[in-house]
């Protein structure tokens, strides 16, 4: 029983998620009951002074119109859960059953027979107000449906096939938004509509393009070869800074794992989201990732990315840390002279409390000593702490460096390394570097 218009919209917001509202209001004398599927303040009547507060009321039935009722007449509103078969029961028309259906589904998903959305889209042959409407409305029914019940939606993938080269933007978004579930459900379900996908990542609406991008996404997490034709697309959307990049830059990291030579041409792209402190962490692990598997196979690539990736390095974040060394050392393979300038800023990273920190770190470093043994030969004292490691990985990384470095002092290290060790590489690697010493 509201008191006034704060008090309304109060017990609205307390109530936002209520499958519908009972309201008791008098009009004109009478006092009259309506079932609603909505309600809200009119803030601008609250806002003005001589204004009446009103509130809008949008009825459960899809035949009846919206309508405005002061606040001052309303003597009660109560949560209430409208029968199912109202939503659709006083329909005239296609529109309005799909409006019905688009406000239940908004409710009560799981009782929103598919079958009904799917009669009304698989008519959508015209093209006129109405229309578009009825396509609108029953996409957004079936968007609400397939985000809870995406297995139960699988058999409008046909329909929603013929109905992504609509022209109406606002029509591909309701077909991308659905496919978005499905994919996330069952990415073999919507990979055979990679091509009409990545024809909308040319659409001239942002928004087209990025839902377009989240269906990518879905489907390059198991099917990174059917995206590999939209890699300058992905790269687009990312380089134009859409709301759904993040999504954009998944997919291209999933393809660069099996295909780092399609990626190549964007890896800059990549690099720019790695180093962006605004975006988010994951999206960040996104793009080293699919910047580590690009430079690993071709190393020169990286060259111009070392100086931005090293100031990754001091990051909070320990996998975005060890991706961004990974990286440099990955770089280290062929262009030790890029990397040997960083060398003091990599060399606390031996000591990391990670045990990948340390792996990546002692790598790039050794790879350092072999071309510059005087830059690194002042940690030669940590290489030897590190052949105690518990990583063998560290272990052998440190033989590698103290053979490079021709460290004497570390022979007696080595050599119970080379007999003593549990692990074959080290001992390989530590008879390496005694014989090389």
């Amino acid at each position: 029983m509201p008191v006034d218009a704060s008090h309304l919209s109060s017990f609205l917001d307390e109530y936002s998620d209520a499958p519908g509202f009972e309201l008791t209001y008098t009009d004109g004398g009478a006092e009259r009951t309506e079932l609603l599927h909505d309600m809200s303040v009119l803030q601008r009547t609250v806002d003005r002074p001589s204004a009446v507060p009103t509130a809008e009321c949008t009825p459960v039935s899809p035949a009846a119109d919206d309508f405005t009722i002061p606040i001052g007449d309303i003597e009660m509103l109560s949560i209430a859960e409208p029968p199912v078969d109202l939503y659709t029961a006083t329909a005239e028309t296609p529109e309005e059953t799909a409006i019905g259906l688009r406000r239940l589904a908004s409710v009560n998903p799981e009782a929103v027979r598919v079958a009904s959305v799917l009669a009304l889209l698989d008519t959508a042959h015209e093209d006129t107000a109405d229309s578009h409407t009825r396509d609108r409305a029953a996409l957004d029914a079936l968007r609400q449906v397939a985000s809870v019940r995406s297995e139960d939606c699988t058999p409008a993938i046909p329909v929603l096939r013929s109905l992504l080269g609509d022209a109406d933007p606002e029509i591909q978004l309701g077909v991308l938004a659905t496919l978005s579930h499905l994919g996330r459900h069952d990415p073999t379900a919507i990979a055979p509509l990679t091509d009409e996908i990545r024809t909308a990542l040319a659409s001239s609406d942002s928004r087209v393009r990025g839902r377009a991008a989240r269906c990518l996404a879905e489907i390059a997490a198991d099917h990174p070869a059917d995206v590999v034709a939209a890699v300058p697309s992905l790269a687009a959307v990312i380089e134009d800074d859409l709301d759904d990049a993040p999504y954009a830059v998944f997919a291209l990291s999933r393809v660069a794992d099996p295909y780092p030579d399609e990626v190549k041409p964007v890896v800059s792209t990549l690099a720019e989201t790695a180093v962006d402190d605004a975006a988010h962490e994951q999206v960040r692990l996104n793009a080293t990732a699919g910047l580590g598997r690009v430079v690993g196979e071709y190393p020169s690539v990286g060259v111009e990315l070392v100086g931005d990736l090293i100031d990754l390095l001091d990051t909070e974040n320990d996998r975005l840390r060890n991706n961004a060394i990974g990286v440099i050392g990955d770089v280290a393979i062929v262009h030790t002279d890029v990397v040997e300038p960083y060398i003091d800023v990599i060399a606390p990273l031996l000591d990391d409390d990670d045990e990948f920190a340390r792996v990546n770190a002692s790598g790039a470093l050794s790879r350092v000593a072999e071309d510059f043994p005087d830059s690194v030969a002042h940690l030669t004292p940590t290489f030897v702490e590190l052949l105690s490691a518990e990583s063998p990985v560290v272990r052998e990384n440190a033989c590698w460096a103290l053979g490079l470095l021709g460290a004497e002092e570390a022979e007696s290290a080595l050599a119970e390394r080379a007999t003593e060790d549990d692990d074959a590489n080290v001992r390989e690697r530590a008879t390496w570097a005694l014989n090389r010493i």
